[in-house]
This record gives structure tokens, C-alpha cells and sequence, in this order.
């Protein structure tokens, strides 16, 4: 069996940047994604992980963003719609 371990640096990123300033962790993933002019709109889905008063504080943040369509929580469960530049179309697709 192969294990595939791969890391991203959270820095420049919509969501990765905010988890370190708020010390959360969150794992999530996209759901579906489409095109949309020169963005990638992607469905994401996930659990975020920390103390309350951090989830609230990153969730009131990453809220007022820009590239943030929609966000929603509930308990530690989020929901979300967010937009991405194109150059990362090949992390959301495998066919060029």
C-alpha cells in the first residue's frame, strides 16, 4: 500500500494562513468545484478543530473575505463556497 504525504505551506493562502494565527487545525476538502471567468469556485466541506473563542474569532474573519462566497458552521462542522485563482486548477482537477 502507498501512502501519499503532502504539505502546504498555509502561507498566501485564504484559509491556511488564518488557522496558524488562530491556532486551530481544520480538515476539510472540496465537494465540487466550476469555472467561473478567472476563478475556481470550489464547495468545501470539513471539521475545524480548537478552542471556542478561536473558531469564532477565525470564523468572524475568513467571513469578511473577499474570495469567501459562503460560510456557514455548525458545532465544528463548516460548509462553504469559496473562490480560488485559476493557476490552482490543478489541484482541483487532474485533466488539464
Amino acid at each position: 500500500m502507498w501512502i501519499a504525504r503532502i504539505k502546504f505551506s498555509e502561507e498566501g493562502t485564504l484559509i491556511g494562513s488564518r488557522t496558524m494565527k488562530y491556532n486551530i487545525n481544520l480538515f476539510g476538502f472540496p465537494l465540487s468545484y466550476f469555472y467561473e471567468k478567472n476563478w475556481i469556485v470550489v464547495h468545501i466541506t470539513g471539521i475545524i478543530f480548537g478552542k471556542e473563542e478561536d473558531k469564532k474569532a477565525f470564523v468572524k474573519e475568513i467571513k469578511k473575505e473577499s474570495r469567501v462566497i459562503n460560510f456557514e458552521i455548525n458545532n465544528d462542522f463548516f460548509v462553504g463556497s469559496i473562490k480560488e485563482p485559476i493557476y490552482a486548477k490543478p489541484i482541483y482537477c487532474c485533466v488539464a
